[in-house]
């Protein structure tokens, strides 16, 4: 596997170079337009929510990001702060070497070191790469997103082993 390094920039420390580098890897992802990548970041990223770069020992450039948001979540009434995992992306060039894993990976460490769980929103498709990274669906009946029904799946780090939960409230789409 290529050797990674990794930087974890808060966003308030964030230039505006890594915003535009890491727009084009998202871009190539869901295709919406660089400058509207870095809108949306500019726009929804709080300054404490985190960006989660990966670059290619001797590149330039990151080929692997990630955002970890600051969320409240409500389980069933009973409400406690998350970090939200969105964004996940590795350059196509770089794609099935491993990085994403490694990227998730190095999320799962930092979701660990702030003592708080992680939690993310998937399609089907992509259930088993989190899976064996670490994260489990989660069981629900209901979900909520800033107010609008979510009917996706949800997985959560570290896992809740088959908790089931009846209502998930999450205060922002992330």
């Amino acid at each position: 596997m290529k050797k990674i390094e990794w930087k974890v920039i808060k966003n308030s420390e964030i230039s505006e170079r890594d915003l535009v580098h890491i727009a084009y890897i998202k871009d190539q992802h869901w295709t919406h337009g660089v400058k509207s990548q870095v809108d949306w970041m500019k726009n929804n990223l709080l300054p404490d929510d985190i960006h989660l770069l990966g670059k290619i020992k001797g590149d330039l450039e990151p080929c692997a990001y990630l955002s970890l948001v600051n969320i409240k979540v409500t389980c069933d009434n009973d409400e406690t702060n998350f970090i939200g995992l969105g964004n996940v992306c590795v350059s196509k060039n770089d794609e099935h070497f491993g990085i994403g894993s490694s990227l998730v990976l190095q999320a799962n460490n930092y979701i660990m070191s702030s003592a708080k769980r992680g939690l993310l929103l998937c399609k089907d498709p992509l259930i088993s790469f989190y899976k064996k990274n670490g994260w489990e669906k989660l069981n629900y009946t209901k979900a909520l997103i800033s107010n609008c029904q979510y009917y996706n799946n949800i997985m959560t780090f570290p896992t809740w082993r088959g908790k089931t939960i009846n209502e998930i409230i999450i205060d922002k789409n992330f």
